[in-house]
């Protein structure tokens, strides 16, 4: 499972660290500068001081997310969607439970944390979010990207453009043969990603697939662990990972100096959250 040990300095001169080669875990050198982090504190701090001003309007309002929990088994420091037969057999095609989203369940079920909420609790609402923005400027939260970041997530975003190469290909192929033996009647070409709306539709319809949350069925257990096996022994997952991370390491050489002050500007903002969560928790 795993793609070996290489290491990679993606941060020299800034805090990023080596980022270790580890298909298992679907480690890339962009690692540092896209984690989850900086957005995940941003939302926490923003729903803390949602909840001490709902408070004064005399409304309960639950803070639906905890940034310094651990990162879901099938999620990847960079978002990537983890899926190995191991997760396979436990989850199917869906996400493990998000320990950094305690309420997901609710607000899945819902329709939305407040979907239930009267017309007092939205107006309030509504007040205290003009008035949090006012604190977070206040505070020193960026409003709106910088150039910088800008620039950088616009690169970022058709990064993995060029990913499938030949290799990448013909283990798709050979992907796709071993999967023929489940007769899927809508097989695609290469894989999908799993968790996400592009399973075939025959086995979406099967399945009564909304979404990536809930249990899986038997069949969906026992497709999944076939795929993940397929994606493994034909080769696909290790040469979708290693262009990749080929791609990543070029992206990071090429933008380091943009990147290590972005890395350096968003370690900033993490502390003015990690700050504003602190104070609003022990009030």
């Amino acid at each position: 499972m795993s793609g070996g040990s290489t290491e990679t300095d993606a941060g020299a001169g800034s805090n990023a660290g080596v980022v270790v080669k580890d298909r298992a875990s679907w480690s890339l050198p962009i690692d540092p500068y896209f984690s989850v982090d900086f957005s995940n504190y941003q939302i926490e701090a923003e729903q803390w001081l949602m909840r001490d001003c709902m408070a004064e309007g005399g409304w309960d309002y639950r803070v639906a997310v905890d940034a310094s929990a651990p990162l879901a088994e099938t999620t990847s420091v960079s978002w990537a969607r983890l899926f190995t037969p191991e997760l396979a057999a436990k989850y199917g095609y869906r996400r493990a439970p998000d320990p950094r989203y305690p309420l997901e369940d609710e607000i899945e079920a819902k329709g939305g944390l407040d979907s239930d909420q009267p017309q007092g609790f939205l107006d309030r609402r509504d007040v205290c979010f003009d008035q949090v923005r006012e604190e977070l400027k206040q505070a020193g939260a960026p409003e709106e990207p910088s150039e910088t970041e800008q620039a950088v997530s616009g690169g970022y975003n058709v990064l993995f453009r060029d990913a499938i190469t030949d290799e990448v290909h013909q283990a798709a192929a050979r992907w796709h043969t071993c999967m023929a033996p489940l007769g899927i009647v809508d097989l695609p070409e290469e894989p999908w990603t799993a968790g996400s709306m592009y399973l075939p539709p025959s086995l979406m319809s099967a399945w009564g697939w909304t979404s990536s949350f809930g249990k899986p069925s038997a069949d969906e257990v026992r497709i999944a662990v076939h795929d993940a096996n397929c994606r493994e022994t034909s080769g696909w997952s290790e040469a979708l990972y290693e262009s990749q991370w080929d791609l990543a390491e070029k992206f990071v050489e090429d933008n380091k100096p943009a990147l290590d002050a972005l890395l350096q500007q968003h370690n900033e903002y993490i502390k003015k959250y990690q700050q504003i969560i602190a104070d609003h928790q022990n009030k």
